[in-house]
């Protein structure tokens, strides 16, 4: 399976992944969530920063879930939201080589048998 080449093509990612398998207690529960902004750097905030905000605030709910957010866009604001709204799911800027890395090792987990049928995967 190439994930890579596929969603190279768009410029969003937003993909759900699971099967109709029945649904075991040991099944993985996995969220990406990858954004960059686009607003001026001179700026402290972006208009996104209400949603951040309901991003960060449900990650930080979800106890059986692994949640990764990936963002940057050089807003000082919006960068410490996310370190102190979503401090055990921000894991740092995303660059074009953390997306590649990151849709690899879902692919090795895949390939490996880590990730199997019935578990679930949510890419943003």
């Amino acid at each position: 399976m190439k994930l890579t080449r596929a969603l190279t093509h768009f410029g969003l990612i937003s993909l759900f992944a699971t099967t109709n398998a029945s649904i075991s207690a040991a099944q993985e529960k996995q969220i990406l969530f990858l954004g960059a902004g686009g607003e001026p750097t001179e700026k402290l905030d972006t208009i996104f920063d209400p949603s951040i905000e309901n991003l960060a605030r449900s990650t930080e709910k979800l106890t059986t879930w692994k949640t990764s957010i990936y963002a940057n866009g050089g807003h000082d604001n919006t960068i410490k939201l996310l370190k102190e709204k979503a401090a055990k799911s921000y894991q740092g800027e995303i660059f074009p080589e953390t997306l590649e890395d990151r849709i690899q090792e879902y692919e090795k987990q895949i390939l490996k048998g880590t990730l199997k049928e019935g578990d679930q995967i949510l890419l943003v």
